[in-house]
């Protein structure tokens, strides 16, 4: 009765934690540029696209992870934020295999000190997103790595940086992108993960 008991509640926590793991699978994350060149002084910004193929939602926060000494970051939206498959604007539309999926763009901007010495610098930030109810939590983190290019001689009016002024709260416009994404396989993924636990559960039933 022992080893039936104990084999039960392994099957239990596994279907428990599962529908959580397999929503972690659904968060989609897609750095647009990761090098951007500038010149001393100047804003670099970046874009990250974040999405969801489920109907659940769930809070996405970012944060800053290493930043060069005396360089500001501002990633809009500050703070956490909820997201769905019809995200609050600034907005852009993705096409993953044959499906038109609406993405949330996320806007980084690093500004750096006009003393800036030439070369390339890296800005680390993460994506940490939750899921799950009650005491069974599930959380993914996505890391992103910026590369800023400092150049002096470059000439400015081709450089990719961007005012300041431009990370405002909020945005008034945005336009729509198509990108080419590979299709998720979070379904196959999930009956592997279970396929395996259940696997290591009746091993561990058999040799107690």
């Amino acid at each position: 009765m022992g080893k039936l008991l104990k084999l039960a509640i392994i099957v239990i926590v596994v279907w428990a934690i599962l529908p959580a793991a397999a929503q972690s699978i659904n968060f989609g994350t897609l750095l647009k540029d990761n090098q951007v060149k500038i010149t001393p002084g100047s804003t670099a910004d970046f874009t990250i696209l974040v999405w969801t193929l489920i109907e659940e939602e769930y809070p996405v926060m970012f944060t800053i992870k290493e930043v060069p000494k005396d360089w500001k970051v501002i990633i809009n939206p500050t703070g956490d934020f909820v997201l769905n498959q019809d995200p609050e604007e600034p907005t852009e539309i993705m096409l993953l295999g044959n499906e038109n999926v609406k993405a949330k763009v996320i806007k980084v901007y690093v500004k750096t000190p006009s003393g800036a010495a030439d070369g390339e610098y890296k800005v680390k930030i993460s994506a940490l997103a939750g899921f799950g109810e009650s005491n069974i939590v599930v959380r993914q983190e996505r890391p992103f790595t910026l590369t800023v290019d400092v150049d002096a001689k470059a000439d400015a009016d081709k450089t990719t940086g961007a005012d300041m002024n431009d990370a405002a709260p909020f945005y008034d416009e945005i336009t729509g992108a198509v990108a080419n994404m590979i299709p998720n396989s979070s379904g196959l993924l999930t009956y592997v993960i279970l396929i395996v636990i259940l696997i290591l559960a009746w091993i561990i039933y058999k040799h107690e």
